[in-house]
């Protein structure tokens, strides 16, 4: 299970809840394995998010944003994940829009890498990803869009300027991908619950599959209290 970060800000929720991560608790939950950070990760300064990495249950990721004091990742850039006989790697991705989208002082001693240094860094974790520890799949976990206005450092830029990426998840522009670019699935599922994404493999090919909001026919008991204890608050 796999999320493409803008977990913390956004919704009415996260709004009333202020720092606290209500959604963060909810991905908990439901057994999240990974997330990237969004550029709203970044909204109520580095401490606060800080906080949330600490308490999550899964790990998120980003390669391409650095503390400029260190010169070392903000958070993990990769993770590597084994499923039955299946070894995954995923790479964590997120948008230099962040420092025009936040407050300033919320990215202060941070430094986005720029469109050709985020291709280098990519292409340097999937080759050892591959090439060291063996992974099977590579999956890039991202938040960054596909819009023209964001050209360089797109999902799409990024696929086409990397090889030996299998399946790249993607979100920020609020859209609905399923397509291939340079052999990889670029996937992304909209916004707020509109899809969840079904992933499989068929046939030596990824196809992503939608789950629509509102065709589910089971209703977790514990995660209708959360959400109902939730919405009391809000209300």
């Amino acid at each position: 299970i796999l999320d493409g970060g803008d977990f913390s800000m956004g919704t009415l929720i996260q709004t009333v809840y202020d720092t606290e991560a209500a959604e963060l608790r909810m991905l908990g939950y439901l057994g999240c394995d990974v997330t990237t950070l969004g550029n709203h990760e970044f909204d109520y300064g580095q401490e606060v998010l800080a906080e949330r990495v600490r308490e999550a249950k899964f790990p998120m990721l980003s390669a391409n944003v650095i503390v400029e004091a260190t010169g070392r990742p903000l958070t993990r850039d990769s993770v590597i994940y084994k499923k039955g006989d299946v070894k995954i790697g995923i790479i964590g991705l997120t948008t230099p829009e962040t420092v025009v989208t936040t407050n300033p002082k919320n990215v202060y001693g941070l430094k986005f890498l720029d469109d050709k240094a985020t291709i280098a860094v990519t292409q340097n974790l999937v080759k050892k990803l591959k090439e060291e520890d063996k992974c099977d799949l590579i999956v890039a976990v991202g938040h960054l869009g596909s819009e023209d206005a964001n050209r360089g450092h797109r999902s799409d830029d990024i696929l086409m300027n990397v090889d030996g990426i299998d399946i790249f998840i993607d979100g920020h522009d609020h859209t609905a991908k399923n397509k291939y670019i340079n052999g990889a699935l670029l996937a992304e599922t909209g916004h707020y619950t509109k899809n969840i994404g079904v992933i499989t493999h068929m046939d030596n090919k990824w196809t992503e599959n939608f789950c629509k909001y509102g065709d589910f026919n089971e209703e977790d008991p514990v995660v209708k209290e959360l959400v109902d204890k939730t919405q009391r608050e809000v209300d």
